[in-house]
């Protein structure tokens, strides 16, 4: 089901209200459209639905080569009306706009942006958006939502109705709280409503990807260059949208597994394009493999001769196995590991006190609390019982036994009691205060292994963000974090060349947040 928002005048048009369009598609119906739910289309609405807005769609589906659709047709009540749902009845032609946008997301499958709000009188099946009344009060109940993001598509102002943008106080009054867009044709409309992602997708699961089309519309939807979608795969690696990026991969290897060629260049594009991302980001906030295996494997069969390199290219790329090499050198993008101002970003934001608690403290936290202490079990039992029982709340092993992790377990309370006696300090301590004493002994050690698996994140942050043999690179960070922080830094820093500091450049990041997270810790105590 395909959600549009719109926005409708009240029956005595003093006022108006944002609503939801839903289409459905449907198989087997009746009829072409069926309406369904309360608000009544009034006769005008679905003669304009049936002689207008349906052949419109349908031209643009046998342009792109796609099976016409049926549909089901709803509208969802205002809060304001949801008591008198059964009186309201929809009897003008603003909603055309929204309901064909919303026809052509369902028999296509695209969903529609949930900040845009759409109004407008789609005056022929070539796709002319023509002005409806009541704009000033649309506007005005778009604003009322107080929604930033919102974006009102209306009719560009014409001659009919004898308006102009510039004469209307309330368009102007919306600057700050709501974006608005004028339109003269449905095509100019797409762009606003469906994401590039999305109409990839569409393109590619549909099969019109790289398909010829000659009407505006259809244009506008078909995203078909490999170019488009290799801009669309880049975008979201930048911004560690992995669902989109596994989306986008698997629906450009079903459309050549459909087609019976191998895509060219696949394995050399991707390599490259994740080669160009700074290596902090792909190293620590990228999930691999990028797509499942056998995924990849589908393609096997379609490569020629030729294609065995790319090939192999691929399946590493798809597993985060790259490196620079002259078979993609052609292929990389302006962008390389020296990127440090994406690079300092990702290590503040990995070591931030919110993304600790996130991927340490919390999991920790809430295993340790549910732990159940058993009076009757010997000091032994206490300690690889709750050692078993934090590394299984965590997801660390599955099925274990005491004399599998005891190792580990007597090692921790080692590391634990080093400068307090040893382990055996730990059992004097836990006879001689009963249960309180081995509880006071777990304690201590849950907290040894709070502190040791932060410390080994922060390592590990650090050892992948960059290269630990690239020198530019250590230089070339250490260079952006002096600037963004040069007022905060001593003069014992920002007076010395950055140089200085280059190959120490990590304990000098650390150093930066102990301190900021020191006076956090001050200021709320305060």
């Amino acid at each position: 089901m395909v959600r549009v928002n719109t926005v409708l005048v009240n029956p005595d048009e003093t006022d108006a209200f944002v609503t939801e369009i839903h289409v459905n598609v449907v198989k087997n119906p009746s009829n072409r459209v069926e309406f369904s739910g309360p608000p009544r289309f009034n006769t005008n609405v679905r003669e304009q639905i049936v002689s207008t807005l349906l052949p419109l769609v349908d031209g643009v589906l046998l342009e792109l080569k796609v099976p016409l659709a049926s549909y089901e047709l709803s509208v969802v009540n205002p809060g304001i009306a949801s008591s008198l749902d059964a009186a309201i009845r929809i009897s003008g032609f603003s909603a055309d706009l929204p309901l064909t946008l919303a026809l052509l997301g369902a028999a296509l499958d695209i969903p529609i942006h949930g900040s845009v709000f759409a109004t407008g009188h789609i005056a022929s099946s070539e796709g002319a958006v023509r002005a409806v009344r009541g704009l000033e009060a649309k506007a005005k109940a778009v604003m009322r939502l107080n929604r930033k993001d919102a974006l009102l598509l209306y009719p560009h102002p014409d001659s009919s109705l004898c308006v102009s943008e510039e004469a209307s106080p309330d368009l102007r009054d919306t600057r700050g709280k709501i974006r608005t867009h004028a339109i003269s044709h449905l095509a100019q409309a797409i762009p606003h409503v469906f994401s590039k992602v999305d109409l990839i997708l569409a393109a590619l699961r549909q099969g019109y990807f790289s398909r010829n089309t000659d009407s505006r519309i259809a244009t506008q939807l078909k995203i078909g260059t490999t170019e488009e979608f290799y801009n669309a795969l880049e975008n979201s690696l930048d911004l560690q949208e992995a669902n989109h990026v596994q989306l986008l991969l698997e629906a450009w290897v079903a459309f050549h597994v459909k087609k019976r060629r191998y895509p060219a260049d696949t394995g050399s594009r991707l390599y490259a394009l994740l080669l160009s991302m700074p290596k902090a980001v792909r190293n620590l906030q990228t999930e691999f493999p990028l797509v499942p295996r056998k995924q990849i494997m589908r393609l096997a069969s379609l490569a020629g001769e030729s294609d065995y390199e790319d090939f192999e290219l691929l399946g590493r790329a798809n597993e985060g196995k790259v490196r620079l090499s002259a078979t993609i050198k052609k292929h990389v993008l302006n962008k390389t590991d020296a990127c440090s101002e994406v690079t300092l970003d990702v290590i503040l934001n990995e070591l931030s006190e919110q993304n600790l608690y996130l991927k340490i403290y919390a999991p920790l936290d809430l295993a340790f609390s549910r732990h159940q202490l058993c009076e009757g079990h010997s000091f032994d039992e206490s300690i690889l019982s709750f050692y078993l029982h934090l590394l299984r709340s965590i997801g660390e092993v599955t099925s274990a036994t005491h004399k599998q992790i005891a190792p580990d377990a007597y090692a921790l309370l080692e590391r634990t009691y080093r400068n307090l006696g040893g382990s055996s300090a730990a059992i004097i301590e836990a006879k001689q205060y009963g249960i309180g004493g081995v509880r006071k002994v777990l304690e201590r050690m849950f907290q040894t292994i709070r502190t040791e698996r932060t410390e080994n994140y922060i390592h590990y942050v650090f050892a992948q963000a960059i290269d630990p043999l690239d020198y530019s690179a250590k230089l070339e960070l250490t260079k952006t974090f002096i600037h963004r922080f040069q007022h905060a830094l001593p003069e014992t820093v920002t007076a010395e060349p950055p140089e200085r500091f280059a190959q120490k450049w990590d304990v000098l990041i650390r150093h930066w947040i102990d301190t900021q997270s020191y006076l956090r810790s001050r200021l709320h105590s305060l």
